[in-house]
């Protein structure tokens, strides 16, 4: 499940790639349209990035019926710049694993020569070499972006039926791959992915994210749903090291599906990563 740090790796500096650049971004647009809208200081500060969301969808409504602040994110986001080649999106992609994401735009797509599908469109991921799945929408459809607190509310039902298709094992009815997380932090732990922890077809499942050192302690020490997946066995922290250059040699390093170890093994739950690169909470 590739996350913002996957966009921001492979074009770095461009700040609506990430969701309070966006949000930013949002609120700096609609302030400066010939009918603005202002969101106060006091609206904004210190909230979390789906309340900001809430805060810009209820601000729209108000202000205009026909409009929905989701469409904003398609103005803002028309013009990212999609290199064609990435070694990082190569990276992944050898790892010969399904390739979902929660980002709106097209980097991993484009780097990728692959086709997009939206959450509402997984049927089964038997051809999918072929595709990217996004599981929070993309920018050019603004009714499938999910970013405010309603829109994870809204959708949630349809994401867990997205997770049933796309977990699905190979080896038998019941069983299920696990996810690995790459590039996403706070995100691991959001109103979907805490859902699903606790969905009783996925209860048995344990996940992994890759974090830096410093990320984890971070995570730790200010989002208690994070640790609460730990302690419940929902979700590991892989450790990749000390700085966010170490993140794409600590992807090509992992075992491939042309290796003899392949990623099935550890990502179906048959076997745990190396102790020494897992952060276990006592």
């Amino acid at each position: 499940m590739a996350g913002i740090g996957v966009s921001t790796n492979i074009v770095p500096k461009d700040n609506r790639l990430t969701w309070s650049g966006l949000l930013d971004a949002i609120r700096t647009l609609l302030a400066n349209r010939r009918n603005p809208v202002t969101i106060p200081v006091e609206n904004w500060d210190g909230k979390k990035e789906e309340q900001k969301a809430q805060v810009l969808d209820e601000a729209v409504k108000e202000k205009s019926a026909h409009l929905d602040y989701r469409q904003f994110v398609s103005v803002i986001m028309r013009n990212v710049a999609l290199p064609d080649t990435a070694d990082f999106a190569d990276a992944i992609e050898k790892l010969g694993l399904p390739i979902a994401t929660t980002n709106y735009d097209l980097i991993l797509d484009h780097c990728l020569k692959r086709f997009e599908k939206n959450v509402s469109e997984i049927d089964n991921i038997d051809n999918h070499s072929d595709f990217v799945y996004h599981v929070h929408g993309v920018w050019f459809d603004s009714s499938s972006v999910v970013l405010s607190e309603d829109d994870y509310d809204n959708t949630q039902v349809e994401f867990l039926s997205a997770m049933e298709k796309l977990l699905k094992g190979s080896l038998g009815v019941d069983e299920h791959r696990s996810l690995l997380f790459i590039g996403s932090t706070k995100g691991v732990v959001d109103k979907h992915f805490s859902a699903l922890y606790t969905d009783p077809r996925f209860n048995h499942l344990t996940h992994f994210t890759i974090l830096r050192r410093a990320t984890v302690k971070q995570l730790l020490d200010e989002n208690p749903e994070f640790l609460n997946a730990l302690k419940a066995n929902k979700l590991v922290p892989i450790i990749y090291g000390e700085n966010y250059e170490e993140l794409q040699p600590f992807i090509a390093g992992l075992p491939t599906s042309t290796n003899e170890n392949p990623p099935i093994r550890l990502y179906e739950n048959r076997k745990r990563p190396r102790d020494e690169d897992v952060a276990y909470i006592e």
